[in-house]
């Protein structure tokens, strides 16, 4: 506020804020560049060369926007504008470049520059004892009036270093689908789901019947070429036809497969002893046929051409919100800085040192401010997730609570309990899915639970199901107040299983993992298996059965984590 001459007040200037801006990662990737017989000095300048040809094409076509001709041999360089800057930095082995920009329109899609946001886009490369790795990684910064959504894209330098120098993970990412067709091939595609250095989902398509195959005859619901090229650098894509999908299924057992046309997605870090299928889902394909989804203009698709475009969508989510270990790749900040103290370390003593110092220390300043704003996106997005997850319990919280009460009410007008209804499964193999339809929000499989019945020798199927049922209805109604423990074991007793107590915990400890569960899913968090219902003595897994179970206050079910037989301890 200001005074005018007659000693009056002026209104106060306004203040131009342009506030806190929002940043989000919308792309990254890490991957192998292979030699195939070259010299690595030579992949590596060729594939830093093809990296300059892409962001040449991104800076301001002028004299000073020209790339130096040594940066095509690796050497450091910048170049600032009013808004925008590229810069790249070379420290031995290590190479990286930092570009950032304003928004722009988009020359495919044709969309309209965004004011107020702003892109960062990381380049490393880095070569290693077994070839290079190249690894890139693309930032968002919106101001508080940017509040466009963000269109997900690939960066065309992927497919740029795919076709010049190649890039892999684990298998070529060539854009062309892998079909599967011998049991190596089973094999190999086994081993690459369980990888855990295995970095992209995979997309597998599956043959369709005959009957489907009207008014498209090709074996597969989706053109498995343009979806192999439109996933390129985003997913694997495997085509399992009908004869070895048998076998596969034999292997991985229903759930954990697709067949007659349905599409399923493995996602990295795949472990099927602790994860539900779930994680990894699996679409039908009388779903696939009648589906919906936008394409970047905003108009609908559906059908093959809707799903095709919902995957390349799914993907590019994946990649921008997963966590991604970058261990071993310096970017942009750490090699400056490590450059900085190269070049003080190799002068001579007549060098200048007070300008050598303060250029080590002007990097130094900019790495930590990098990392300063590195970390302050980590806490965002941990805030973020941290809300959007307490919504997501209350609202499961809220869900479990209504299918209570529809079950409940249903009893009251019925006179019968819907459980038997149901039809009972016959064979294990058909427990999870019955489990899953019949019992949901009451009793869940823990995937170890699901693995242990494709082994189960107990002869008693239907006692199992029985038990199930008993632990989630009795046992369930005693937790949550609708019924009493008393009862439970009473009719435990007419189906002569006992429970009690699996083992002390002091004494679980001793057997190493055998008594402990993964849970929640996707968690490291390790749940004790303090429960079973038992029948029998005998060390015959044919006649003894025990079932593993604790219960979990927070979703107000029984997790089941083994089952039908014995676990191992000290004593047997």
């Amino acid at each position: 506020m200001m005074r005018i001459p007659d000693g009056s007040r002026s209104t106060p200037a306004a203040v131009i804020a342009p506030g806190k801006p929002a940043v989000v990662t919308t792309f990254q990737l890490e991957a192998a560049i292979p030699l195939n017989g070259r010299a690595a000095r030579e992949v590596w300048t060729e594939a830093i060369r093809t990296m300059l040809a892409w962001v040449q094409g991104k800076i301001p076509k002028t004299e000073e926007g020209r790339i130096p001709a040594e940066a095509l041999e690796g050497a450091p360089f910048r170049l600032e504008f009013p808004g925008q800057w590229v810069e790249a930095a070379v420290v031995g082995e290590r190479w990286a470049l930092g570009l950032e920009q304003p928004d722009a329109p988009g020359p495919y899609r044709k969309l309209e520059a965004v004011p107020g946001r702003t892109w960062r886009t990381d380049l490393a490369l880095v070569q290693g004892e077994k070839g290079l790795r190249f690894a890139v990684r693309v930032r968002s910064a919106s101001l508080p009036y940017a509040t466009k959504a963000i269109q997900l894209t690939r960066p065309r330098v992927v497919l740029d270093l795919a076709s010049t120098s190649g890039l892999e993970d684990l298998r070529p990412l060539d854009g062309k689908p892998w079909r599967i067709d011998t049991d190596e091939d089973l094999e190999a595609l086994h081993l690459l789901l369980l990888d855990p250095g295995r970095r992209l989902p995979v997309t597998m398509l599956t043959e369709k019947p005959l009957e489907y195959r009207v008014p498209v005859s090709r074996p597969f619901v989706l053109d498995h070429d343009a979806l192999a090229s439109s996933l390129q650098g985003l997913s694997h894509v495997v085509l399992m036809p009908r004869e070895p999908g048998f076998r596969w299924t034999e292997q991985m057992g229903r759930r954990w497969t697709a067949f007659d046309g349905a599409v399923r997605t493995y996602r990295p870090g795949m472990n099927p002893e602790e994860d539900p299928p779930h994680l990894h889902p699996r679409v039908l394909l009388e779903n696939i046929l009648f589906w919906r989804h936008p394409d970047p203009k905003g108009e609908m698709l559906e059908g093959e051409r809707a799903f095709a475009a919902f995957l390349k969508d799914r993907a590019l989510a994946f990649l921008a919100e997963r966590p991604l270990d970058f261990s071993g790749i310096w970017f942009l900040p750490e090699v400056r800085s490590a450059a900085a103290a190269d070049t003080r370390k190799q002068a001579e003593e007549t060098g200048d040192w007070a300008r050598l110092i303060e250029e080590e220390n002007a990097a130094l300043r900019k790495e930590v401010e990098e990392a300063r704003k590195e970390a302050q996106q980590f806490c965002d997005l941990a805030s973020a997730a941290e809300r959007q997850m307490a919504a997501v319990v209350e609202e499961n919280k809220r869900l479990r609570a209504a299918l209570d009460a529809a079950r409940a009410a249903l009893m009251a007008k019925t006179g019968e309990d819907p459980d038997d209804a149901a039809e009972r499964p016959q064979r294990y193999e058909d427990i999870p899915t019955w489990v899953t339809k019949v019992l949901a929000g009451r009793l869940i499989l823990h995937p170890r639970a699901e693995n242990a019945l494709k082994k189960a020798q107990y002869e008693d199927v239907g006692l199992v199901v029985e038990a199930l049922l008993l632990l989630a209805r009795e046992y369930r109604d005693a937790r949550i107040g609708g019924g009493s423990l008393k009862d439970f074991e009473a009719k435990a007793a007419a189906l002569h299983l006992r429970f009690s107590g699996s083992i002390e915990k002091s004494r679980a400890g001793q057997e190493g993992e055998e008594y402990f569960v993964a849970y929640p899913f996707g968690s490291s968090h390790r749940r004790f298996l303090e429960c079973h219902l038992r029948k029998g003595s005998s060390t015959d897994p044919r006649r003894c059965l025990a079932i593993y179970f604790f219960w979990d206050d927070d979703t107000r079910q029984v997790v089941v984590g083994w089952l039908p037989s014995h676990l191992d301890n000290r004593m047997t």
